[in-house]
């Protein structure tokens, strides 16, 4: 697949049986044979995750199938993430949320910034700026004090950045290892 640009990657791993390559500043996915399951049509997208993939700009995403239709038809959001534990971070009115896989609100748009889910437990940056962990309710369930950023959780353990410095939490905010730089 050739690439458009010099820098530009035009192929991609493949994820749930499908590689998502990209052509002439447009994106698709192709299966294990390399024929086009989804022809290249869309500017932005993801690779897919439980079954669907986020395609779109700015203002304009939405959830796909493997066919490439919308999941669900008519219903776009500012931006989106990846499924992950059965739910997607949404964003609407500049404000984060989390949907489920039939495009209902599982947790209200109340984040500047939200992460996908691992483990039962998403990063999030509250409206307030408090930084932190949230479980499938949206109740923040481990305070990050001054962390920036927050990693998914493998194994109970999660890597969490302060400025510089990286450190482990586990999943009841202790630390394993506490920041260094």
């Amino acid at each position: 697949y050739p690439r458009s640009r010099p820098n530009e990657k035009a192929a991609y791993s493949f994820r749930e049986g499908l590689a998502m390559i990209r052509q002439q500043g447009l994106s698709g996915f192709i299966e294990k044979s390399g024929n086009f399951v989804i022809e290249p049509s869309f500017k932005q997208v993801s690779c897919f995750s439980e079954g669907f993939a986020h395609v779109g700009t700015f203002g304009d995403c939405h959830h796909i199938d493997r066919s490439g239709e919308p999941v669900f038809p008519g219903k776009t959001y500012e931006l989106c993430g990846r499924y992950s534990e059965g739910l997607a971070p949404v964003m609407e009115g500049r404000l984060w949320g989390y949907i489920d896989k039939k495009g209902r609100s599982a947790i209200a748009p109340r984040y500047r910034w939200t992460c996908g889910f691992s483990e039962g437990l998403a990063f999030v940056e509250t409206e307030n700026g408090a930084a932190g962990y949230i479980d499938r309710y949206g109740e923040l369930v481990i305070r990050a004090g001054n962390l920036d950023i927050g990693g998914d959780f493998r194994g109970g353990i999660a890597q969490v950045v302060q400025g510089d410095a990286w450190g482990y939490i586990d999943t009841r905010g202790k630390y394993i290892w506490s920041p260094t730089s």
